[in-house]
């Protein structure tokens, strides 16, 4: 992202970020997912980490 603040004499910023994660489908309704994120932002290293599950109560499929 770059960005400024609407100011006259300000300078801009740029903020760099990543994610990186897995998803464990435990069938086709429900899953977990971990992933990482890393930032900078104006020398600032900011780390960062989240766990996600999903469930759904259809779980099925249909054949011909």
């Amino acid at each position: 992202m770059l960005s400024s603040d609407d100011q006259m004499n300000s300078d801009k910023e740029l903020r760099v970020s990543g994610e990186l994660g897995f998803t464990y489908w435990i069938n086709q309704a429900g899953g977990l997912r971990l992933a990482a994120q890393v930032a900078e932002d104006r020398g600032a290293v900011f780390l960062g980490a989240s766990l996600q599950a999903t469930y759904g109560l259809l779980d099925g499929t249909f054949a011909r």
